[in-house]
């Protein structure tokens, strides 16, 4: 069938399409279904479509879906279509059309030979809300057609510009120790916790890296101490609180952040590599959390932060020892915050996504293709980014300050979408 002569609209078993019911378009000889995730939905007659006695061709679109909810006022009217090479196809009688009529030589088809692709009714909403021109898409419906899903892919296509924001949330004259500050998430955090007013020990093992972080912070106008620190080492963890206290009095927020990572399953993760993200990931947690804890308790305040991951909630192939050790820490944080919920003491963890780090650009440089395994981990989240670091501070700030006050033992999950598939 290359035309027909438009009566109503049809069904592919040549029933007329009720109020409701899925949309169907002409092609070839009979109706085809397009049912597809982004394009089936309720039907509705626009005042531009065909009217009976206009002429159609295969391929024209003869309505469009409305979103959920959206209000429906036409009905169909009784349908029957005669093909070019039959008769009439008679169709169950329904409530007559209330679109407004227009003479049928008003009405024209879509030509053939027309340039411009053929959109489904999902990619010209979708297009419209992000500002794309669907018909210059190359579509991956039947002969090309744009689909909702092809708008979505160019949209992710763009490049995306991120400001950071102001501390929304005052941490003024509060005491700060931050690990693994020398970079990184640590590194935004001691950034956002100075400039939310805080005094900030700048904790890492890494002295240059600590030196060069306080010198930033200072010449920012904020206020920060350079603290360093092993957390791998009881001692060390504990001589740092020591100072807190002793120089000045309070310790009002610890954020546990020091990590490493490992690639390798259980047959190629060494024990002493398993030991080694043990102590740094989860023993530092512990020993540093124990030290300051009587004296939040004392004073009835105070908030620990422990750094955690999407792979404490879940799992990703080759990350045994990193899984096993940011598993614990949600344990850790949740069995901390039971223990000692009535004491004003709160204990709360984030679990980033993947973030743009020195931590995992090292991880991507241990596979033989840093760039095509940048490109998976990407395509993993839903906003099809990672995060920036300053994007998992402006947390660390919220969970720090009063505003959060009711909230303990949480998971903080920020990752872009990247659990919502799993």
């Amino acid at each position: 069938m290359e035309e027909g002569t438009f009566v109503g609209w049809l069904k592919q078993d040549g029933e007329a399409v009720r109020e409701g019911e899925p949309l169907f378009t002409l092609d070839g000889d009979k109706a085809l279904q397009e049912i597809e995730a982004s394009d089936s939905g309720i039907l509705r007659i626009p005042p531009e479509a065909p009217k009976p006695g206009s002429v159609v061709r295969a391929g024209d679109l003869l309505g469009y879906l409305v979103a959920e909810g959206e209000e429906l006022k036409s009905k169909p009217a009784p349908a029957q279509v005669r093909q070019s090479s039959g008769p009439f196809v008679d169709a169950a009688p329904v409530d007559a059309v209330t679109t407004p009529q227009q003479p049928a030589d008003e009405i024209s088809a879509l030509p053939s030979s027309a340039p411009e692709r053929a959109v489904s009714p999902g990619a010209r909403r979708a297009a419209s809300l992000l500002g794309i021109d669907a018909a210059q898409l190359q579509g991956t419906g039947s002969g090309g057609r744009a689909r909702e899903r092809d708008v979505l892919a160019a949209s992710r296509s763009r490049p995306q510009e991120f400001t950071r924001p102001k501390a929304s949330f005052s941490l003024q004259d509060k005491i700060a120790i931050v690990t693994g500050a020398a970079s990184g998430i640590g590194a935004a955090i001691a950034d956002a916790f100075a400039e939310a007013g805080a005094i900030v020990y700048v904790a890492d093992i890494n002295e240059s890296g600590v030196a060069e972080k306080v010198k930033q912070i200072e010449k920012s106008g904020g206020r920060a101490r350079l603290a360093l620190t092993n957390v791998a080492e009881q001692a060390s963890c504990e001589a740092l609180i020591r100072r807190v206290l002793s120089e000045c009095g309070s310790c009002d927020i610890l954020a546990n952040n020091a990590g490493v990572g490992h690639v390798g399953t259980i047959l190629t993760t060494p024990p002493e590599e398993l030991a080694r993200l043990w102590s740094v990931n989860v023993q530092g947690m512990y020993f540093l959390s124990r030290a300051v804890l009587p004296s939040m308790i004392e004073r009835r305040r105070g908030s620990i932060i422990n750094m955690a991951s999407t792979l404490g909630l879940t799992a990703m192939e080759d990350r045994f020892a990193y899984t096993i050790t940011k598993h614990a820490v949600v344990g850790l944080t949740r069995s901390m915050a039971l223990d000692f919920g009535p004491t004003g003491v709160r204990i709360n963890c984030i679990c980033p996504g993947r973030v743009e780090t020195p931590f995992v650009q090292a991880r991507l440089r241990e596979y033989p293709d840093p760039e095509k395994f940048r490109a998976q981990m990407v395509a993993t989240h839903a906003q099809k980014r990672m995060a920036q670091p300053w994007e998992i501070a402006a947390a660390a700030v919220y969970l720090a300050s009063d505003e959060s006050a009711f909230m303990t033992g949480s998971t903080f999950v920020i990752d872009g979408g990247y659990l919502c598939g799993k």
